[in-house]
């Protein structure tokens, strides 16, 4: 017996390519409802009569308004329209980078046999940049550092801009700041391993027009979201708004490996629509935008326990996310 395809709607907020630091946004989110359009609808036409704005179409900075609130607990809680109709799947960009960053340097034997990159991981590496470029008396330094990084990993002008000695000389700029002697030994690679910098950290081959880019995060979101909707076992059709990188040509590359008659038969169909011709598309916008404010708060220290308490419950348990004290309050418990 044939089972229906279930049809949910995607947005995002936050994408920007594979830049991950130094953009406008420290978080990315790809939200996903699974709402009929009457649904949506009506959800649309709540947050009007609750809003009162006189926009022609609401995003979701009308509802992180302080002045409707109101608006934004009706639709985060437990009695509206998402509740257990919706996953918003949170990558932390800064962590997204240098996960990539530790898997090419353990993926390089010059590198990954150094004694201090030894017997700690991709996670280990990740974990100890990360902890000391959050909690550096020296931010802007560590942003300049990870942005030189960031753009020697990424293909085409931003890669072939930057320099591998910029990047070894903000190391060294950084390691009589940091007391720990895992970051400082991690921080000292850039300097003894210099000539072998841009073997490893640059993307010389031009990637696959038609397939995700390596340090872009929406089109594994995509993946995630498909197997997140067909988990019970039916095929998903996905509804997702415009996106430049998302070309008719690449979705249907990407979906050849998920279709129904492709392994795990977890793709129905994928259809872009602009998000303003679908309400299902909208409420996924709204949702996606206010979790990517929320988690960002957390990570700043800025954040207000009450609606990350509730936008908790609607973000994917397996976000990629590097910050240990903020993770059990960001995402929702396996």
């Amino acid at each position: 017996m044939r089972v229906l395809p279930i049809e949910v709607a995607c947005d995002e907020s936050g994408a920007e390519g594979e830049k991950l630091v130094g953009g406008n946004t420290d978080v990315f989110c790809h939200a996903s409802v699974r709402l009929t359009a009457a649904e949506a609808a009506d959800c649309v036409r709540e947050l009007r009569a609750l809003i009162r704005s006189p926009a022609v179409e609401y995003k979701s900075g009308h509802l992180l308004r302080e002045k409707n609130r109101h608006a934004l607990e009706w639709f985060l809680g437990p009695a509206g329209p998402v509740a257990g109709r919706a996953n918003a799947y949170l990558v932390d960009k800064r962590w997204l980078l240098l996960l990539a960053f530790a898997g090419r340097l353990l993926d390089t034997p010059a590198f990954a046999d150094d004694p201090d990159v030894t017997g700690l991981g991709a996670q280990g590496v990740a974990s100890v940049l990360y902890r000391a470029s959050r909690a550096t008396a020296r931010p802007r330094l560590w942003t300049r550092f990870l942005t030189v990084l960031n753009d020697l990993m990424r293909f085409g002008a931003a890669g072939e801009a930057a320099s591998a000695a910029d990047l070894v000389e903000l190391a060294g700029e950084l390691r009589p700041n940091e007391p720990l002697a895992a970051v400082d030994g991690l921080l000292g690679l850039f300097g003894r391993h210099r000539a072998g910098l841009d073997a490893l950290l640059r993307t010389r081959r031009r990637p696959d027009p038609l397939l995700p880019q390596a340090l872009d995060p929406l089109l594994p979101a995509i993946l995630r979201a498909i197997e997140h909707w067909s988990a019970d076992g039916a095929p998903v059709s996905l509804v997702h708004d415009r996106h430049v990188t998302l070309t008719e040509a690449r979705m249907a590359r990407i979906a050849e490996f998920h279709t129904e008659s492709g392994p795990g038969a977890r793709l129905s169909a994928i259809r872009l629509v602009a998000s303003g011709a679908d309400p299902r598309v909208q409420v996924a916008d709204y949702l996606a935008g206010v979790a990517r404010k929320l988690a960002s708060d957390e990570l700043l220290g800025t954040a207000d326990p009450a609606l990350t308490g509730l936008v908790r419950h609607h973000v994917d348990s397996r976000s990629i996310w590097g910050d240990a004290e903020s993770r059990a309050r960001v995402l929702r418990a396996v």
